[in-house]
């Protein structure tokens, strides 16, 4: 299944497996590209620093999966304690940059 899967993605750039958890799917790899992207970027949009622009980039890839590197003990007991609060004010504070600098996402 897994060599099927692979296979799958490769061609297009998804396989049905991803969409069981779609949104920890998809936080994970905007985290990790975005990650890519602010260690290898050599421009900005034109509307902030570079310096901003990489804090930006910064804000979103360690913010957008935030809640799911929880301990997922904790998280799936349905206890919303203070780090889950942290974690997902995290995630959404990156939410919002990524849509507000979507079209911006390249190099």
């Amino acid at each position: 299944m897994k060599l099927k899967n692979f296979m799958y993605r490769g061609v297009h750039g998804w396989c049905p497996e991803d969409t069981w958890n779609l949104d920890t799917y998809l936080a994970k790899v905007i985290a990790e590209s975005i990650k890519y992207l602010k260690k290898h970027t050599i421009s900005h949009p034109g509307v902030v620093t570079f310096k901003q622009w990489k804090k930006i980039l910064k804000t979103i890839s360690e913010g957008i999966d935030a809640p799911y590197r929880l301990d997922e003990s904790v998280n799936n007991m349905g206890n919303f304690n203070k780090q889950d609060k942290i974690a997902y004010k995290k995630q959404k504070e990156a939410l919002k940059l990524f849509v507000t600098y979507f079209n911006t996402l390249w190099d």
